[in-house]
């Protein structure tokens, strides 16, 4: 897939408010990443929370590529604060699919962009799905406010 999949209203706002406040009860189990100044949480030791979530992006990673079955590979919260960016990067190889739901829309700056010159401004509730190890992508700075995101990188099983 060479191509940007995006679908609003994936979530609704309580998912969204509730993923958000599941962040901010656990941010202490979160890490600090240096390079672009975001406090990631892993959610693997908590995928049964997200299992709803987690089925209907795997189902939509499965209709898109057409693929028989896919498994999460990595899954995470991050909290973006004011100054957090990340320049243009391609994700691993071996991932198929990346996928950002934006879960919040009321900050400023942190669109997220494409080397092929698309921003895209958050909306909450919204999906992007693409195909991180072809595609580059980044963040532009967050200028004010927290931006708070549920990432998704998935493989195909072999």
């Amino acid at each position: 897939m060479q191509s940007i999949y995006i679908e609003h209203n994936f979530l609704n706002e309580l998912e969204c408010a509730s993923c958000v406040q599941f962040y901010k009860t656990f941010k202490e189990q979160s890490f600090y990443y240096e390079c672009n100044h975001t406090r990631p949480l892993d959610l693997y030791s908590y995928k049964e929370a997200f299992d709803s979530i987690n089925e209907r992006v795997t189902s939509l990673a499965i209709r898109l590529g057409q693929e028989k079955e896919v498994y999460i590979s990595n899954h995470e919260i991050v909290e973006w604060i004011p100054k957090s960016k990340m320049s243009l990067h391609y994700d691993m190889p071996r991932d198929k699919w990346s996928a950002i739901l934006y879960l919040n829309d009321d900050y400023f700056g942190g669109k997220t962009i494409f080397e092929n010159g698309t921003e895209l401004k958050a909306k909450t509730g919204t999906i992007v799905m693409f195909n991180g190890s072809a595609i580059k992508h980044g963040v532009t700075e967050v200028l004010n406010g927290e931006r708070y995101t549920m990432a998704y990188w998935i493989r195909n099983v072999r």
